[in-house]
């Protein structure tokens, strides 16, 4: 059974249990509920979703979950299955009228969801691949030697920077052939958390670099950096 959750809270409550089995593939959609529940991000044109099953033993229990930006599509947890994937399409197919922009998951639930909302789309819909994506875990970090780099990092500032990185971050979503209509609110909620970084050469800007709200799962905490900018 799917389920719309329309509460960030707690569709961060319900999802606990299954995040702490995976704190790292699933801290990008809970960073944005994060986001949301605390007031740092608008809920506007966001969706939550809730998979689960029923056991005898364990009575109800979440198996997967996903999340829809009216912007940026559909991601899905790491845990959806074929057979949710597929269900999930075609309520997609049946209750949101704009097409979907792109969708993002593991290769088999991602296949499964393309098929089953093509099919059940009114209007004749044909679903492409894009790209691959690769997340990176860091493990123990070893900084290079100063004496190797060319200049240094510092916080970003909203009095000097606003406009640089407001026009680099649209250069950086046009890249990933993302809504450039994000990049002013995502310099915004950078500001107001703090975790905008310019990197200076000689005083000169030369790239930035952001993390999103940090996921905190029973004691271990998960960021999840991006974008990494270096200006052409």
């Amino acid at each position: 059974m799917i389920e719309a959750i329309r509460d960030p809270q707690s569709f961060l409550t319900l999802t606990l249990s299954l995040r702490r089995l995976d704190p790292i593939g699933s801290s990008q959609i809970a960073a944005i509920a994060s986001d949301i529940a605390y007031g740092v991000r608008s809920p506007d044109g966001v969706r939550f979703f809730v998979a689960s099953a029923t056991s005898l033993e364990r009575g109800v229990v979440v198996t997967s979950f996903a999340m829809h930006s009216s912007g940026r599509g559909l991601l899905l947890s790491p845990t959806v299955s074929m057979e949710e994937a597929t269900e999930l399409g075609e309520i997609f197919a049946n209750t949101v009228e704009l097409l979907l922009v792109q969708v993002m998951g593991n290769d088999s639930a991602t296949a499964a969801f393309n098929a089953s909302y093509c099919r059940h789309r009114s209007s004749p819909t044909t679903a492409a691949w894009k790209e691959d994506l690769i997340m990176y875990v860091l493990g123990n970090l070893q900084p290079p030697s100063p004496s190797k780099l060319a200049g240094a990092m510092r916080s970003a500032s909203i009095d000097r920077d606003a406009d640089l990185l407001t026009a680099w971050s649209m250069q950086f979503l046009e890249y990933i052939q993302a809504p450039t209509d994000d990049a002013a609110p995502f310099v915004a909620r950078g500001f107001k958390r703090h975790a905008l970084f310019v990197w200076e050469v000689d005083g000169n800007p030369v790239g930035f670099a952001g993390y999103a709200s940090p996921v905190t799962v029973e004691g271990e905490t998960v960021f999840k950096i991006g974008p990494v900018f270096v200006a052409p």
